[in-house]
């Protein structure tokens, strides 16, 4: 792999071989965490799990740590070509996702395919594995490398314009880089949630999408659609060649899925009732009644889905702190409607305003201002904390995302790349002031010592508006993706405070200079009042600037009104360890859309029961 170097963070420079890596490396992840975290995957890894204590006479051995890397499909999913002519469907089918590459690579087709399916058919699962084949040819040749964007939270805007600000929010890729590589077609890109949009946003994002590919005829892309979907709003998907439809499973299939999991009886309720027969034929919903079914009766789909719901709820308890079932479906039940409309995946440091009701903003506002009021009010003035935090509190830090996740992904390589850049504002800054003071403190004897502290202001105040100016634009980063819990959140703040201790002993550097041009002591420079109000004010800066004040604001309010617990990341580790989340990296998002849809349709059937009040 190629090694970073300074100029590798200088600003609108092209995309380097060390970029590319490390956005192969960032996908790569990506893909793993969503395929082990997939409920059909630790469903049979469970299965071989319990084959390996077995076999080795109670004791797990190694395996089991792998287990889900490593554990083989007891379904493999089949496709028919689907001809987006009409009149002229093709019969072929195909046997397996590896084909689905092979078709999507061939001539003809040309890298541009719909996967066409139903809710639960295995579409995004084929996209994930599409995706991971590409990757790897990525690694060796100089193929686009394949990105996963959720269309989601797609609100209108080109295509281009709309992916280049999702690489930078998934992956940290620089603008420069996405455009450079979206223009060279150097990016294949994976789209799912186009069936979220509502019906009036598919047809316009799917002329969009046309519109994209017609731009640049060596441009690849795969799109994650339900037929039902394309066929009722009778969207052409011009610019694509063709597509796959995910088939149904069959009898078989389902039987050789539960026997595979030694779940005799699963297949023997399967194959008895009509109702489950046709439900059991989507892969998804297979995988659910495998975790309930004990022989129950189940009416519909959505009976199904209720049911797989209940039982995962109300089985087991938190390892440190308990979460009563009706705990654990109102926190849920919070979370699948704060996802409506926004990016499947989420991220406890996204959570902004828009979170709270509009009855909590004007106190999440009032809030805000106390907290920085107090911090420096304290140490300096009351009525200067009290200004402070009336102008902060109205400052929406939330509208300039790029400016927190540069601060969250700042490094000591970005950071000095960023001193270098706000370093020539600064001096020019400095030039000004500092002729001023000393112009002044010449009538009075002092020019040396006016020219030096008027420098050092302009270039304190010059380095702190050119970093926040490149904050703002973007900082020019390493490519990656967040691997933990808030992890934006413990940066930024950790970031900032470096940058303020730096701060601090350039300070100490300009009072010494000070003191050996002047003669005088430090304490007859400076006040000490004032440099103790502006540690505070200092502190409080920090502190706000990283949207750590914010971000607390918003989880208390939202854990004072029951919305989630104050251990959002606990409770969020808790619901995947029950299968209804999936961990992806930093980030969580229901086992599948239809499980969050389930939740959004209000209380469940059975929330009265004594068992759920525990």
């Amino acid at each position: 792999m190629a090694t970073p170097s300074l100029l590798d963070l200088t600003p609108l420079r092209p995309p380097s071989a060390y970029d590319r890596a490390l956005l192969i490396t960032a996908v790569n992840q990506q893909i793993a965490w969503q395929q082990q975290t997939a409920l059909h995957v630790l469903q049979q890894a469970k299965a071989k799990r319990r084959t390996t204590v077995a076999v080795g006479s109670g004791r797990q051995s190694t395996a089991q740590a792998t287990a889900v890397k490593s554990v083989p499909s007891l379904v493999t999913l089949q496709y028919q070509i689907w001809s987006l002519q009409m009149g002229k469907q093709a019969t072929q089918k195909l046997s397996s996702p590896s084909e689905v590459v092979k078709l999507f690579q061939r001539d003809g087709m040309d890298g541009r395919l719909l996967i066409l399916g139903e809710p639960g058919s295995g579409k995004t699962q084929t996209l994930l594995t599409l995706a991971s084949d590409l990757l790897k040819k990525s690694r060796t040749s100089t193929a686009p490398v394949p990105v996963l964007l959720d269309l989601s939270s797609w609100r209108g805007e080109p295509i281009s314009s709309w992916a280049v600000a999702k690489l930078w929010e998934l992956y940290r890729v620089p603008d420069n880089c996405a455009r450079a590589w979206l223009i060279n077609a150097q990016l294949t890109l994976m789209l799912d949630g186009f069936d979220n949009l509502e019906v009036s946003q598919q047809r316009t994002c799917a002329a969009e999408i046309d519109a994209f590919l017609r731009g640049n005829v060596d441009q690849t892309l795969a799109l994650c659609c339900q037929r039902q979907v394309m066929e009722r709003s009778g969207i052409p998907f011009d610019q694509f060649n063709g597509g796959v439809h995910l088939m149904p499973l069959g009898a078989q299939q389902v039987k050789d899925y539960a026997t595979g999991l030694d779940q005799a009886d699963l297949w023997k309720g399967i194959k008895a009732s009509k109702v489950l027969q046709p439900l059991a034929r989507s892969p998804f919903l297979l995988n659910c009644l495998a975790e309930f079914f004990e022989g129950q009766p189940v009416a519909n789909q959505g009976d199904l889905l209720q049911r797989f719901i209940t039982h995962q709820i109300t089985i087991g308890g938190a390892p440190k702190k308990p979460f009563s079932p009706r705990d654990r479906h109102r926190y849920l039940t919070w979370l699948a409607n704060h996802l409506e409309k926004r990016d499947r995946t989420f991220y406890i440091e996204s959570l902004d305003s828009s979170a709270l009701l509009d009855s909590q903003r004007w106190l999440y506002r009032l809030l805000v201002g106390l907290i920085l009021g107090l911090l420096t009010g304290v140490f300096v003035h009351p009525m200067f904390g009290l200004a402070v935090g009336l102008m902060a509190s109205q400052v929406d830090l939330e509208a300039y995302p790029k400016y927190k996740l540069s601060i969250a992904s700042l490094s000591w390589g970005s950071g000095l790349s960023l001193l270098l850049r706000a370093f020539i504002p600064g001096l020019l800054l400095a030039l000004v002031l500092g002729g001023l003071a000393g112009l002044v403190g010449g009538r009075f004897g002092q020019g040396g010592t006016g020219f030096t502290l008027g420098g050092l202001i302009g270039l304190g105040l010059g380095l702190i508006f050119g970093c926040l100016f490149e904050l703002r634009s973007g900082l020019q980063s390493s490519i990656q993706v967040r691997r933990r819990p808030n992890q934006d959140i413990f940066n930024a703040v950790r970031n900032l405070f470096i940058v303020l201790a730096l701060l601090g002993v350039l300070v100490q550097v300009g009072l010494t200079l000070l003191n050996l041009s002047s003669g005088l002591a430090v304490r007859d420079l400076v006040n000490t009042d004032l440099l103790q109000g502006l540690l505070a004010t200092g502190l409080a800066f920090g502190l706000w600037a990283s949207y750590s004040i914010q971000h607390f604001v918003i989880r208390a309010l939202l854990s004072a009104s029951g919305s989630t617990p104050w251990n959002y990341a606990h409770f969020l580790n808790f619901a995947a360890s029950q299968r209804l989340l999936q961990k992806v990296g930093g980030g969580y998002r229901f086992v599948h859309e239809q499980v969050r849809e389930q939740f959004t349709k209000g209380e469940m059937r059975g929330m009265g029961n004594p068992e759920m009040q525990r």
